[in-house]
């Protein structure tokens, strides 16, 4: 069942049950990956954006125009297509499900879901299967109330996602009311 605890100070949060599922919410730019970084690094993460990362040359990788990154020993490109938004987000669901799977038995298994989840059916289907298993489930959000937040995360998003489109994810969020809301870092 979720938690109903709500905290602008995330500092020290710690989770109770070793069995845990947090869902991200907020849109691009808002500090979701920094967010994770911080509290729940040792955690697994499921991400929609993992679809769009695909291995590309050096050569590639310093010639494009599309996001790049170097992990694990090989270059990659951020490549989005908008046509393939719903297969990106049923392979993140996928992957997520064959997660737990596999992992059953195991009574330490902490899970992130790191999606803009703009509205609650986006991530609905991530609670039911979570609370089924017996995961503990936290929604933790970041909502923008203010223009000047609105320009900050647009101009910093990593995934160079128009203002235009950040904006409409601003303006059709559907808060939570049982998630722990966190601070923007702007």
């Amino acid at each position: 069942r979720r938690r109903t605890v709500k905290s602008v100070e995330l500092k020290g949060m710690e989770m109770s049950n070793k069995r845990d599922v947090i869902i991200m919410r907020g849109p691009s730019g808002v500090g979701k990956d920094t967010w994770i970084r911080h509290y729940a690094h040792n955690y697994v993460i499921f991400s929609s954006d993992d679809y769009w990362w695909k291995p590309v040359s050096e050569y590639q990788a310093k010639r494009s125009r599309n996001p790049v990154e170097y992990r694990d020993s090989e270059w990659l490109e951020y490549a989005f297509e908008p046509m393939k938004l719903g297969q990106a987000h049923a392979d993140c669901q996928s992957r997520f499900l064959n997660h737990m799977i596999r992992n059953t038995a195991n009574t330490n298994s902490r899970i992130v879901i790191n999606n803009t989840n703009i509205h609650r059916w986006e991530y609905e289907n991530y609670v039911q299967m979570a609370t089924i298993a017996g995961y503990q489930v936290t929604i933790v959000e970041f909502r923008v109330e203010t223009i000047a937040q609105l320009q900050a995360i647009a101009q910093r998003n990593k995934h160079h996602v128009p203002i235009e489109v950040v904006a409409k994810m601003c303006y059709e969020f559907e808060p939570d009311a049982n998630a722990i809301v966190a601070n923007l870092s702007i």
